[in-house]
């Protein structure tokens, strides 16, 4: 299982598993504006995760602060019968969809130690910054579609960059919050598995150690896989660098919550571990 929020390099990941033979899917969720590779999403499980959250009144998205509760027998039942299908179609697989965060707790008591997580953390502001960046151009496009050359021309003189700064206001601290309620469901879940059951790396992870990350996958978990370049995915001018959190973000007091939230997820890293299992 591939976890992570959005927006934090697990279309990359997962395309990397698929690369090196892994099943992820038979009916994979394809390229966006936002993601010209490809997503590596199972549609099966971003189907009933969305129709989930729909049933709860959230957006389908998975883009919430909230996670849905008590779910009915029916809805546990769905999530079951869809991982015992997978189960019977395949000896090794995996699948990637970050809505899955907000059904942890209900997969791990179904699934026990049956799973291997391969879990990916990403700096929040980073990750907010690209989730802004890309709600902004969809609201410029619309904003301006039908402009002509000039009304364009003036749209990114006068008003672009004072539309830039309002919604970056107004964005910032509901999606700082969003990424808090993913990655506090994947310290906890951390916390409630086996040590042996999950590794936590980023992209860079596999820029600089992908033999390291490959040879756990397929020594400690017994993965049958060819390992695929991972430089050969990664496209490093694609990929979001800089942020603005800092001079958006009034509410201080979240930044220090998730600053120390990501230092406690950052003790798990992979690179933290890897000396002591490769002892083992």
């Amino acid at each position: 299982m591939v976890l992570g929020m959005h927006r934090s390099g697990t279309s990359m990941i997962a395309q990397w598993l698929y690369r090196c033979g892994l099943h992820v899917g038979d009916r994979l969720l394809g390229p966006g504006k936002n993601n010209a590779d490809g997503h590596f999403e199972d549609l099966d499980f971003v189907e009933l995760h969305t129709k989930i959250l729909q049933a709860h009144g959230l957006p389908e998205s998975g883009l919430t602060d909230c996670a849905p509760r008590h779910l009915t027998d029916q809805e546990i039942e769905q999530i079951k019968e869809l991982v015992e299908s997978k189960k019977g179609q395949n000896d090794q697989w995996g699948w990637k969809d970050p809505r899955t965060c907000l059904f942890l707790e209900t997969y791990r008591q179904m699934t026990g130690n049956d799973i291997k997580y391969l879990i990916v953390l990403r700096d929040y502001k980073i990750v907010i910054h690209s989730l802004f960046i890309r709600d902004f151009i969809l609201f410029e496009k619309n904003v301006t579609k039908g402009f002509g050359r000039k009304r364009k021309f003036m749209w990114r003189m006068i008003k672009r960059n004072y539309y830039f700064k309002k919604l970056y206001k107004e964005k910032t601290a509901f999606y700082l919050r969003v990424w808090m309620r993913y990655n506090k469901a994947l310290l906890q879940h951390i916390q409630a598995i086996d040590e042996d059951d999950f590794i936590l790396i980023n992209y860079q992870t596999l820029l600089n150690n992908q033999k390291s990350v490959y040879e756990y996958l397929t020594g400690n978990w017994s993965f049958n896989m060819n390992c695929f370049d991972f430089c050969k995915i990664y496209k490093d001018h694609l990929t979001t660098k800089k942020d603005e959190v800092d001079e958006f973000m009034k509410d201080k007091y979240l930044m220090q919550q998730a600053n120390k939230l990501f230092n406690e997820l950052t003790q798990y890293e992979f690179a933290v571990f890897e000396p002591a299992r490769e002892a083992i």
